[in-house]
């Protein structure tokens, strides 16, 4: 299996990881923790897509600086979205970080393949 299947994979289990997290979010029955991991999730399952796509492209055509302004711009952008999340109390800050855990957990879904690339 290629290194671009397996990523792809790897994309679409974390988008399943991520349903199962905003579902049992609603167990809670509490609005800021479903939109904490919410935003969280979709917040590191966007970072996973940038990291395996627009990065490897930048890459490939070998300009680091374009890399780095990416990475800058993408944290950037996080940062003042969760800012004004939390600044407004919208969101619940221990739910989003369980949501935005799914960065850490989303390689681990097809570890065994990876270590064959």
């Amino acid at each position: 299996m290629g290194e671009h299947k397996i990523i792809r994979r790897m994309q679409v289990k974390g988008f399943w990881l991520a349903g199962l997290f905003i579902l049992f979010s609603m167990l809670f029955g509490r609005w800021d923790v479903f939109l904490g991991v919410l935003v969280g999730s979709l917040l590191a399952c966007g970072d996973f897509y940038i990291l395996c796509t627009v990065c490897r492209e930048v890459v490939e055509a070998g300009s680091s600086v374009l890399f780095w302004g990416v990475q800058v711009f993408k944290y950037l952008f996080m940062a003042v979205v969760l800012g004004v999340l939390f600044y407004s109390k919208a969101i619940n800050p221990i739910a989003t970080v369980v949501g935005l855990s799914l960065i850490v957990l989303i390689p681990f879904t097809e570890f065994a393949r990876l270590k064959n690339i």
